[in-house]
């Protein structure tokens, strides 16, 4: 995996990032029939942590997948104010 330095983070650097490490077809895989269902659960369960900034328990792999999903769906979204903080 590759490493980023997330004090000047742009959204280059996550397009980039993502796309190296991006692990959704993992979750397709295992989550086969039910995936669009369960990826929405769990990018809605990682973004709600990291709002309220509560301490987490997600893999480094359900992580990814949730900056790869938000790079997503971003920009198609109202509330994406500030979204690069959220990568970092």
């Amino acid at each position: 995996m590759m490493c980023i330095n997330t004090t000047d983070l742009t959204l280059q650097d996550v397009a980039s990032f993502t796309l190296k490490n991006n692990p959704s077809k993992q979750f397709k895989e295992k989550w086969g029939d039910d995936y669009v269902s369960r990826a929405m659960h769990l990018w809605r369960g990682i973004k709600e942590c990291y709002l309220k900034s509560e301490v987490c328990n997600f893999t480094a792999k359900d992580l990814l997948f949730a900056m790869s999903y938000e790079y997503a769906v971003a920009p198609y979204r109202s509330d994406n104010n500030n979204v690069i903080e959220f990568y970092r």
